[in-house]
């Protein structure tokens, strides 16, 4: 049988293990060791310009949820601010006790990382604004609370992953049950040189923006202080790499001694240039280079500010490092380092969900699952509503959707694109719905129902159950339908209702409800006339732009057409007005000197409101004198200063943008 390896950790003092003297491999045995050039020497998302998306150091507190804290406070957290683009504050960091409650099984008593991936998967996770931090189990409803709160489940819905991945054997494969906790590198791969191909993926994808999670046996991690390695020192370099001493005095653990308790922690960065002293000769040996950084949930009192560095020679069952310690028990500092994939989206829900609010005194026996059955080649799909972890509830635990011992209300959501991937508010209604509502018992703790929905934030629709009221359950089961209308809109526009001859009108086909794909069809005429002239008859294109012939008004009729053959038409009108004209005059085309002109301004055509700007020169140059900018006001007077020859512009300018313009000269003798 597979072990099931629950991470559960809070701060407990390491003991020590016997050890003995080995010596260690002579040469590199890992596959394929030619150098990496393409990635730096270190990188660090902890420290660069990334590190605005990782959120503060924290303390999980008394409670053994580190899996929910390295996945979720800080993996998902960095990562979906990263994509988005959004620095890290309150507001858009995410709660691990929100997570943890979900998959703990309503004990303090750890979960997996696949567990919590699953749940940042298929349901999210709200910000600590919603669920804040709690550190403490002085009550045990802390730790079972759902917070079944209507603002709090929709939010979770908004902040989801895309997949988990996890590394092994220099590759990255989506995660699974069944290799949610798999090893690094296979035993007979050992790691001696920070270049090796079996470190690549995971340095990769640091390098890439990304951080990871580690499953790892941290109580039984053998630490020391990395030391400087200098000329002025007399330390021997037998590696010839280059060694960074910026880090001298900081933690780094180096083995790992027995299983013990699990625990999680968030790689953020390598630096192959840290050193070591792994056998403690003070000597740099070939094994002893290299280390990743890894950020705890255990405060900043912990190792390095919070921080602490491994050291890549730890990832080996057995430490390539001649003349090493070998500890009895010895086995792989890290297994299941996990990636996530997310979505730059600021919204990762359909926003089409199903909401439901029970009253129940024993959440235990109750269990909703949906279906979807399609209208068009009636295949069912199925999911189960709450997958949350309840299996080590005891028989005699009665307990509500907040944790406690009584009856009360709870109202949760799940995006239904956990069940139609794609869904929209145009495909809702291709399917028909219904919910399975169980009360596994037949005993003194009664399910009621108080309502079932399903609800379109896209439209701001919602669609009840096709039941009048509440009802209880116990020890029974009840299928309710949820109706979708299908009836066929149509949500059509033009881009403009008045045009200048000569312009164009775009007509866009929108349409929602109905069944299948839609094609659409595009007619026009004149008002004055009866007969219509198509533009396109039914196809897949949305979009047509026409452009009138005569100065009148039109008509323009959108029809949409589904897959069963229903159609529903819109009408528009359309006014197309002449082109804008100009007719501008000056009051004498000749003046004498220290005489005044006159340039007026009158437009016809075009479309709304005129405004003129008047300008004017000499002759004899280039630039213009700006008399009026565009303003209502259509007549300005001009004194010329000397005796020459004038230009004049006069222009007009309509509410579409449009400009025309006319030219004068008015002679002063």
């Amino acid at each position: 049988m597979k072990r099931i390896l629950k991470i559960f950790s809070v701060v407990i003092t390491v003991a020590l293990s016997g050890m003995m003297t080995v010596t260690a491999f002579a040469e590199n045995t890992s596959p394929e060791t030619d150098s990496i050039s393409v990635l730096p020497s270190k990188w660090d998302n902890s420290t660069n310009e990334n590190a605005k998306y990782l959120p503060e150091i924290e303390h999980q507190g008394y409670l053994g949820n580190c899996a929910s804290w390295a996945t979720t406070y800080y993996q998902f957290t960095y990562m979906v601010n990263k994509a988005r683009n959004i620095p890290t504050t309150e507001e858009t960091t995410y709660s691990p006790n929100f997570v943890y409650n979900l998959v703990n099984g309503s004990y303090d008593n750890g979960s997996t990382l696949f567990q919590n991936y699953n749940i940042l998967k298929y349901q999210g996770v709200p910000a600590l604004t919603d669920v804040p931090l709690v550190t403490t189990k002085s009550t045990a409803d802390l730790v079972r609370n759902w917070y079944p709160e209507k603002d709090i489940w929709e939010h979770s819905m908004q902040n989801r992953i895309i997949d988990c991945t996890v590394f092994t054997n220099g590759e990255r494969v989506p995660m699974t049950h069944d290799n949610y906790d798999i090893k690094l590198f296979d035993e007979d791969i050992v790691v001696s040189d920070p270049n090796d191909k079996v470190l690549y993926a995971v340095k990769s994808a640091i390098y890439n923006g990304e951080i990871l999670t580690v499953g790892n046996y941290v109580n039984g991690w053998k630490t020391k202080k990395i030391k400087s390695c200098t000329e002025n020192n007399g330390t021997v370099n037998l590696t010839g790499c280059t060694v960074d001493n910026s880090f001298v005095g900081e933690e780094v653990a180096y083995a790992q001694v027995d299983e013990g308790s699990g625990h999680a922690m968030t790689i953020v960065g390598y630096n192959d240039e840290i050193w070591t002293d792994i056998n403690g000769n003070s000597v740099v040996d070939y094994g002893e280079m290299g280390a990743f950084k890894l950020v705890n949930s255990w405060g900043t009192q912990y190792a390095n500010d919070g921080f602490i560095w491994l050291a890549y020679d730890s990832l080996n069952k057995v430490s390539s490092v001649s003349g090493a310690m070998q500890f009895r028990n010895r086995i792989e500092s890290v297994f299941g380092v996990s990636g996530i994939s997310v979505s730059s989206e600021k919204n990762h829900s359909s926003g089409i969900f199903l909401s439901y609010t029970l009253n129940t005194g024993r959440r235990t026996e109750n269990c909703l699952t949906v279906t979807a059955e399609s209208k068009i080649d009636k295949t069912v799909k199925e999911f189960k509503i709450t997958p949350y972890s309840t299996e080590r509830v005891k028989e005699k635990e009665k307990i509500n959707f907040s944790g406690r011992n009584e009856y009360a209300d709870g109202t949760m959501a799940l995006d239904l694109n956990n069940i139609i991937p794609d869904i929209t508010s145009d495909t809702l209604g291709d399917y028909t719905w219904s919910v399975m509502v169980e009360d596994k018992y037949a005993d003194t703790k009664i399910l009621t129902v108080k309502e079932i929905k399903i609800v379109d934030k896209n439209f701001e629709k919602e669609y009840p159950m096709d039941y009048d009221g509440t009802f209880t359950l116990n020890g029974e089961s009840k299928i309710v339908d949820i109706p979708i209308p299908v009836e066929l809109q149509n949500f059509s526009a033009i881009s403009a209702d008045v045009i200048t001859l000569g312009k164009t009108v775009t007509a866009h086909a929108n349409a929602s409800g109905g069944t299948g794909e839609y094609t659409y069809a595009f007619y026009y005429k004149q008002k004055s006339q009866n007969k219509w002239t198509a533009k396109q008859n039914f196809q897949k294109n949305d979009t047509v732009s026409f452009k009138p012939a005569k100065a009148t008004d039109y008509d323009i009729c959108v029809k949409v057409k589904d897959s069963m053959g229903s159609i529903k038409k819109k009408y528009f009108s359309v006014t197309v007005k002449e082109a804008l004209s100009l007719n501008a005059y000056v009051s004498a085309n000749a003046i004498p000197h220290g005489s005044t002109f006159k340039a007026t301004g009158t437009a016809s055509g075009g479309t709304g409101e005129y405004k003129y700007a008047f300008y004017y020169k000499q002759k004899a140059q280039t630039k213009w004198t700006t008399k009026q900018n565009f303003q209502e006001n259509d007549t300005v007077s001009v004194k010329p200063a000397k005796v020459t020859d004038y230009d004049v512009c006069v222009k007009v300018k309509d509410s579409s943008g449009t400009v025309v313009k006319k030219y004068f000269t008015v002679i002063v003798e």
